[in-house]
């Protein structure tokens, strides 16, 4: 007994230790990892950076400008921590941080000192004078971002270091912190003499990946004219770092309730009196003329004039004039003038045009609908052009695609659909030169034609329809259509008729086809006494109202 108990202890104290190790090694950080590198001399520096990141289960974030990617690694292998190993690839002169699921990897070949000049305590208000320095040179370092995370205020320095900045209801301690682009991170701890209010709570931080979409956002038009060069080095000095609120609200950019920190915060709640420029949004946003977004907006946006979002969008995206998606969205978007987006799940309504790249749902326009890949169905007033269309493209004058089996429209320029044009005749004697166009099921009908019958007061005519493809093999094919045919004399005298034909052909050789069938021909004009109307079934002298059966056969080069 006593030796079972001895080795019940034993195994439980094994089991116990091997817990507590266990949960040492994860709560270890990424950096302090113990990686083993082999073969990886000559191989491109991003590619060991991958492959070191997928072995640890973290990525990799650092601006592509700054570490040289393509350069080829000289250690050959390498055994120990993961900043060690970092050390000895870049150098001294990068410094990395450490956020969930990120090792962030930064070029900073200098250093910065903070100096607090004076501080003024007013009530619940904490006003800080002070100068940030280049460590080495002494110098004073221009536009340097000064801010407070918890409570979400910032400032640039001027020309000569030197910074104001006002801290509302702060805590006994302020942890304020320096970021400048190629510049270590600063951050000093100022204490307060005494107890000035109640204490605020930690803001929601986050790191997300610097990428290109904020930078794309500055270079529009709006972004260029609204965001001020200050905003521009802000973010480019914070980087990827971000925080969340529950509201603010803004006058113009800059003019905020957040202050210079605004291009930083995502909100619940946004209202732009004339406009913002947010982080991004994850409630409603509401502005009298425009929203601008660095990053994604969440739910839904509406303003006067237009929105612009940085990366994605998810909800409802309403605007007087544009809405603006650099990056994709899903849900709708309603604009009256212009909807532009990457990728869009979802509607867009226009009174003008919609563009995406890529389109999983409906485009709806007055004029011009664009999308140039994966496409579902299109209606517009005018256009549309699109890509791999699965759904429909109704448009009463164009339609143009690389694959699409319903396009709806006068002229329809489909690569992998059907092309013709034909030569034929009718039982009016009228001879016609038509061009066919289309997808695999559905095609538009276009037509002139002249019929010199003496008798005939309407000798011109044009005619446009549509057409369904009931049977499409290689050498006979089944068709049937629907044409509006209008006759006349360019004078006074205008003429309908509307016909459904069936078609049957047969390849004769190559791209030559035969065809002819029968029609069904209705008109509410009655003709005068020697024109051809073929066999007559039903006429009504008094209205005009004429049913008769037609024929059509014609010679078609297909393509």
């Amino acid at each position: 007994m006593f030796d079972f108990k001895r080795r019940g202890l034993t195994l439980t104290l094994v089991v116990v230790s091997f817990l507590i190790f266990a949960s040492i090694a994860n709560a270890q950080t990424y950096l302090d990892r113990k990686v083993s590198m082999k073969d990886i001399a000559g191989q491109p520096l991003g590619r060991v950076l991958k492959q070191t990141s997928e072995t640890n289960g973290f990525y990799f974030s650092y601006n592509s400008h700054s570490v040289a990617t393509d350069s080829l690694v000289s250690v050959t292998e390498f055994q120990g921590t993961l900043l060690d190993f970092l050390n000895q690839l870049l150098g001294a002169d990068y410094e990395y941080k450490e956020m969930p699921g990120y090792v962030i990897i930064r070029y900073v070949p200098n250093a910065m000192d903070v100096i607090i000049q004076n501080e003024k305590l007013s009530g619940r208000r904490l006003v800080l004078n002070g100068s940030v320095r280049d460590l080495k040179k002494g110098d004073g370092v221009k536009d340097a971002s000064v801010y407070v995370k918890k409570a979400l205020v910032s400032t640039l320095t001027d020309a000569n270091g030197n910074f104001d900045l006002v801290i509302k209801h702060p805590d006994e301690s302020v942890r304020l912190t320096v970021n400048k682009y190629s510049y270590r991170d600063t951050t000093l701890i100022y204490l307060l003499p005494i107890d000035i209010g109640r204490k605020t709570g930690d803001n929601d931080l986050f790191y997300e990946p610097d990428d290109e979409t904020s930078e794309e956002l500055e270079r529009t038009a709006f972004g260029r004219f609204f965001i001020s060069t200050r905003q521009m080095i802000q973010r480019i000095n914070l980087g990827g770092f971000f925080a969340k609120s529950p509201y603010q609200v803004s006058l113009t950019p800059g003019l905020s309730s957040h202050g210079m920190f605004s291009s930083q915060v995502v909100n619940n709640f946004s209202l732009n009196v004339i406009g913002g420029y947010t982080a991004g949004v994850n409630g409603v946003e509401l502005a009298g003329v425009f929203n601008m977004n660095q990053k994604n907006v969440q739910k839904l946006q509406i303003a006067g004039v237009f929105n612009i979002v940085g990366n994605d969008m998810n909800g409802v995206q309403i605007a007087g004039v544009s809405n603006t998606v650099l990056g994709n969205a899903s849900g709708v978007q309603v604009a009256g003038v212009w909807n532009s987006t990457k990728k869009m799940q979802g509607i867009q309504l226009s009174g003008v045009g919609n563009s995406s790249k890529e389109l999983h749902g409906l485009q709806i326009s007055g004029v011009v609908n664009h999308s140039s890949g994966k496409t579902g169905s299109q209606v517009s007033g005018l256009i549309n052009i699109g890509g791999q269309v699965k759904g429909i493209q109704l448009s009463p004058l164009l339609n143009i695609a690389d694959s699409c089996d319903y396009p709806i429209g006068l002229i329809n320029i489909i690569k992998k659909g059907r092309k013709s044009f034909s030569i034929e005749t009718d039982e009016s004697g009228t001879a016609s030169l038509v061009f066919r166009s289309g997808g695999k099921v559905l095609y538009g009908v276009t037509s002139i034609g002249y019929n010199p019958d003496n008798n005939s007061r309407a000798p011109y005519s044009c005619d446009v329809g549509l057409g369904i493809s009931l049977i499409g093999k290689r050498n006979f094919s089944l068709d049937a259509e629907l044409v509006n045919r209008i006759r006349t004399d360019f004078n006074n005298q205008v003429r309908r008729l509307y016909s459904v034909k069936i078609l049957p052909s047969l390849r004769v050789s190559g791209h030559l086809r035969f065809y002819g069938g029968p029609s069904i021909n209705f008109t509410n004009q009655a003709e005068p006494d020697g024109v051809t109307r073929g066999w007559v079934l039903s006429e009504n002298n008094k209205n005009g109202n004429t049913f008769a059966l037609g024929v059509t056969t014609g010679l078609r080069f297909r393509w």
